[in-house]
């Protein structure tokens, strides 16, 4: 009898121990489950953060791109470009000789700032 009563003990310390690492596993998993669900909602908002920075980037874009078309489109409504026309006189030719510009370049009769023109 007092083995029997031995043996059972033994058998209830090791179920007791078993179930005590059970116990433990099922912790690690429950918390393991708790952040692959949290995963998956820091990476939504994350996603969500980016199309946000990504519209703002491109509206940002938009209205940059808009100023600088307008600053070049004021910019080049104040330059003049004046094409050389050689035909137009002879002093033109020879100038444009001298200095070894070709004809049909800018800078001859006027250059592109439009401040050597007649």
């Amino acid at each position: 009898m007092k083995e029997e009563k031995a043996e059972h003990d033994a058998t209830i310390f090791g179920l007791r121990m078993e179930v005590a690492g059970c116990s433990e596993s099922i912790a690690h998993l429950r918390t393991a489950l708790e952040n692959s669900e949290s995963l998956p909602q820091l990476a939504k908002k994350q996603v969500d953060g980016l199309k946000n920075d990504i519209w703002l980037l491109q509206e940002e874009n938009k209205e940059v791109t808009a100023l600088n078309k307008r600053l070049v489109d004021e910019k080049m409504a104040k330059i003049k470009v004046r094409r050389h026309e050689p035909e137009s006189c002879g002093y033109c030719e020879q100038r444009c000789h001298r200095q070894g510009i070709r004809h049909g370049q800018p800078g001859a009769g006027g250059d592109i700032l439009g401040g050597g023109g007649r």
